[in-house]
């Protein structure tokens, strides 16, 4: 089973599983939790030579930690909110290419997210959203002969993602998400860098 036919069937399980939730779960107010990577990539394009960079084919696994906080408003079957995501880890890294004859080894770091999520919840218990954010992620680049260098990129992310209450308080969620980096430079380089993540996250609703 390819990568893809496992996302459909975790997104269809978990919204299977939303009309046996709890009647009474209700997404309006702060929530807190966390979430890891399932699966997560990322491709970094050096502009001059169009080069690209592929991280995490091999090792994208579990890779990654976030913490989550976030508040929601649910309005009839309509939910709107906001939340704020930082990443304690994140460890995708590997040979990835050779640029002009030089080896180079590419890393990410931490990093953060604001984003806002607008959904619609067709059972109780069940939010079915799209998310647009705003995010800054580190990443680090080794060449052989001239060192490394790091830098933050920032970019605009968008997604969507299934969240279910499996009690009162206890939200599951499944989010799949692709963030557009804007180029920077790295030791007189130029690299323009795309992640995608699939995350697990576990939340709780006050």
């Amino acid at each position: 089973m390819n990568r893809a036919k496992k996302l459909a069937t975790a997104f269809s399980g978990l919204i299977l599983l939303g009309f046996g939730s709890s009647a009474n779960a209700d997404f309006t107010g702060a929530y807190i939790g966390g979430s890891t990577g399932l699966f997560t990539s990322a491709t970094i394009e050096e502009d001059a030579d169009g080069d690209v960079l592929n991280l995490g084919i091999e090792d994208s696994i579990f890779t990654k930690l976030d913490v989550i906080a976030g508040y929601g408003v649910q309005q009839g079957q309509f939910y709107f909110g906001a939340e704020g995501q930082y990443t304690l880890t994140n460890n995708l890294d590997g040979r990835v290419a050779n640029i002009d004859g030089d080896r180079v080894d590419a890393e990410t770091g931490d990093g953060y997210a604001v984003a806002a999520r607008i959904g619609f919840v067709p059972n109780p218990g069940l939010l079915i959203y799209g998310k647009i954010a705003y995010g800054e992620r580190e990443f680090e680049l080794s060449f052989d002969d001239v060192g490394s260098g790091d830098e933050d990129f920032t970019g605009v992310g968008i997604g969507l993602g299934v969240e279910y209450m499996a009690s009162q308080n206890i939200g599951l969620r499944l989010e799949a998400m692709r963030y557009d980096y804007s180029d920077e430079t790295v030791d007189d380089v130029d690299f323009d860098p795309i992640e995608q993540t699939v995350d697990l996250g576990i939340v709780y609703h006050f």
